[in-house]
């Protein structure tokens, strides 16, 4: 859920987890339903990605320069 999403992207060195979740609920490309579940949006993601272009990006976080 929610808690292990930011779990996790704090042990990938995600400075502001918080931040980055809100950041990707802002751009659509995830959701938070109850209890804490985050589903990411495959086509918003996808699209996104295309928007950027040939960013060399490993991670959502590092696209989304967090």
């Amino acid at each position: 859920g929610r808690l292990r999403f930011l779990a996790d992207l704090r042990s990938l060195g995600v400075k502001d987890p918080e931040g980055l979740l809100r950041r990707l609920i802002e751009e659509g490309m995830v959701t938070v339903v109850e209890p804490g579940v985050v589903n990411a949006k495959r086509d918003i993601v996808e699209k996104k990605v295309k928007e950027l272009g040939s960013v060399p990006a490993k991670s959502l976080a590092e696209l989304l320069e967090f």
